[in-house]
């Protein structure tokens, strides 16, 4: 239940970095834009790295 959780939410972080980077490209004069841009990527970055200690995790419990 926790992995479809956190997946949900990497998945919505990734739609953000998406639009963020799409944002940028269209305005790369905006300074604005592109910090949204790193900060929706690092959230992105961040939840993909729990999702694998939960994968990880999960694959451990499963070997017990």
């Amino acid at each position: 239940m926790l992995y479809k959780e956190v997946k949900a939410l990497f998945d919505d972080a990734s739609e953000r970095d998406l639009y963020w980077t799409d944002v940028w490209m269209k305005d790369s004069h905006n300074i604005n834009a592109q910090q949204k841009s790193v900060e929706a990527g690092s959230e992105a970055m961040a939840y993909y790295r729990v999702l694998q200690l939960i994968v990880k995790n999960q694959a451990s419990e499963d070997d017990d």
